[in-house]
C-alpha cells in the first residue's frame, strides 16, 4: 500500500513539474499582432517558428511564442510567410528616372507621376526599409514625403559635378580614397565627371547600422 501511494505521490509530481515548465499563454488585447510567423533576426540561432510578433506605435514591442491576441488587437495571420529585419540599400538615387530623359519627362507628366507614386511602394515590396540616396535631387524630399507610406530615405546631398574632357576608354590612374567618379554621356558627346564624397555617407551607414541593433 505504501509503495502505490509513493508511486501515487511521485506521479503527481511529475505533473506538478510539467505544469510549471509550460508558461501560460499571455493575452496581447492592443497593437497589431503578427501570429504564426517564422522570424528571422540576427539576435536568434535560428529562426523562430510560430512566432508573435506585437506591434505598438510603430515600433516592434514584444517577441515571443506564447503571446495570443485579444479580440481589440489587430490580426495578421503570418502562416506560411516570414518575417526579417528591414533591409538598407546604401546606393540609390532615387530621382533618376532611367527610362525617362527630360523631354519625356516634359511630355508625359503622368509617367513621372506613376513613377514617383510607386517607387516607395517596390521598395517596402522587396524588404527595403531605409535608403541612402548618393545624389540627392533639389525636389526628390519635396515628392517623396508626400507618399503616404515610404521607406526612411537619408542622403549626402546633390553631387557635384566638375566638366573635363575624355575619350570613353579613359580612366582615372588615381583617385582619394574617400572620393568616387563617375562618367556619364551627355548629349554634347562630352563626357563629365561625378564627384561626390563617400565620406559622409560611410559615417550615416555606420550609425544606420548602430541604431539597428540598438
Amino acid at each position: 500500500m505504501r509503495k502505490i501511494a509513493r508511486v501515487f505521490a511521485f506521479g503527481l509530481a511529475l505533473c506538478a513539474a510539467s505544469g510549471a515548465q509550460s508558461p501560460k499563454p499571455k493575452v496581447v488585447d492592443d497593437g497589431t499582432v503578427i501570429e504564426e510567423v517564422t522570424l528571422i533576426s540576427p539576435e536568434q540561432p535560428a529562426p523562430l517558428e510560430h512566432a508573435t510578433v506585437v506591434i505598438r506605435e510603430g515600433r516592434i514591442a514584444e517577441i515571443g511564442t506564447t503571446l495570443v491576441a485579444g479580440p481589440h488587437a489587430k490580426r495578421i495571420d503570418g502562416r506560411g510567410r516570414f518575417l526579417i529585419p528591414g533591409l538598407i540599400d546604401s546606393h540609390v538615387h532615387v530621382g533618376d528616372m532611367t527610362l525617362l530623359d527630360d523631354d519625356a519627362a516634359a511630355a508625359h507628366p503622368e509617367l513621372v507621376q506613376a513613377y514617383r507614386a510607386q517607387l516607395p511602394r517596390s521598395y517596402l515590396a522587396f524588404g527595403f526599409t531605409t535608403l541612402v540616396d548618393l545624389n540627392l535631387g533639389k525636389d526628390t524630399l519635396s515628392w517623396y514625403n508626400v507618399g503616404p507610406i515610404h521607406p526612411n530615405l537619408y542622403h549626402c546631398g546633390p553631387a557635384v559635378h566638375t566638366a573635363r574632357r575624355a575619350s570613353p576608354r579613359t580612366r582615372p590612374r588615381r583617385m582619394p580614397p574617400t572620393l568616387f567618379m563617375k562618367l556619364r554621356r551627355q548629349r554634347t558627346g562630352r563626357r563629365t565627371s561625378t564627384l561626390a564624397s563617400t565620406r559622409p555617407c560611410a559615417q550615416l551607414i555606420a550609425s544606420l547600422r548602430l541604431e539597428a541593433s540598438a
